[in-house]
């Protein structure tokens, strides 16, 4: 008997996404939709007429607990939570259903998730990584507070052939946008880390972190295999690197007054 599937994902915004996003899971069993409450688009009603369950919710920063609430909606065996900026190659997709077919040892299972910048994949400078989101609902539980989903399995984890692909960054101010917004809440979980420290050791972190950053990504991890698109999106990121510490050093240490508390969710 095949098992079921629930697929689920978080939202905001993506009314121009979602209809070719939506498209693709024709196959699935049930689709839970969590919208976050700063939409302001069609995206509520766009899910609702395709059938989904959908729920309304604050981020808040919380990326991890908003998937964790929509896994909580879930009603079917295997849970596949994604962004309306991903989608599976032929490849996953059916090896995704053949374990729906059959009754592995296994209660979760990771791929392959290129990221792409500027329509080009980056499979090279450590930007592209395996990732767990294809798992056993009774199985798989999630941690802490988080931009990045964190899902803890009680069980083996296998690997499945084929490949998520994230359309991530369609143009520079894409990146630098979303990342303007990502290290207002990236910075709460270095002051957990770390919390506050004397402006010698913050100095020394903030002038070598970033560059051991780039260093791993575009030397070691060979980042310089991809081009031109390889060298500017690792200085993008060596530039972030810097404005998230920036970021901690003003909320932190000199606790500036006038830093803008009214960023909105994303």
């Amino acid at each position: 008997m095949r098992q079921t599937i629930s697929a689920v994902f978080a939202i905001k915004n993506e009314e121009e996404r979602l209809p070719k996003f939506l498209s693709h899971f024709f196959w699935v069993d049930e689709k839970i939709a969590i919208i976050n409450a700063a939409t302001t688009d069609r995206s509520a009603e766009i899910c609702q007429v395709d059938g989904c369950k959908v729920f309304q919710r604050r981020l808040d920063g919380n990326f991890t607990q908003q998937i964790a609430f929509g896994v909580s909606k879930a009603t079917s065996d295997w849970i596949l939570y994604l962004a309306c900026d991903e989608f599976l190659d032929e490849e996953l997709k059916n090896n995704i259903i053949g374990v729906l077919d059959s009754s592995g040892p296994y209660m979760a299972y990771s791929f392959k998730r290129i990221n792409y910048f500027l329509s080009r994949p980056l499979r090279y400078g450590g930007w592209s990584e395996d990732c767990l989101r294809f798992f056993r609902r009774d199985k798989g539980s999630f941690i802490g507070n988080s931009l990045h989903d964190k899902v803890i399995v009680d069980g083996a984890i296998g690997c499945l052939k084929g490949e998520l692909h994230h359309l991530a960054f369609d143009t520079i101010y894409d990146y630098i946008e979303r990342h303007n917004h990502y290290s207002e809440y990236e910075i709460n979980d270095f002051y957990q880390r770390y919390g506050v420290m004397d402006e010698k050791k913050f100095k020394r972190i903030f002038l070598l972190r970033p560059i051991k950053t780039f260093f791993k990504n575009y030397v070691k991890k060979k980042g310089y295999k991809e081009g031109m698109h390889g060298l500017v999106f690792a200085v993008l990121v060596l530039v972030d690197n810097f404005v998230r510490l920036a970021k901690y050093w003003e909320r932190y240490i000199i606790k500036n007054q006038k830093r803008r508390t009214d960023i909105a969710d994303f």
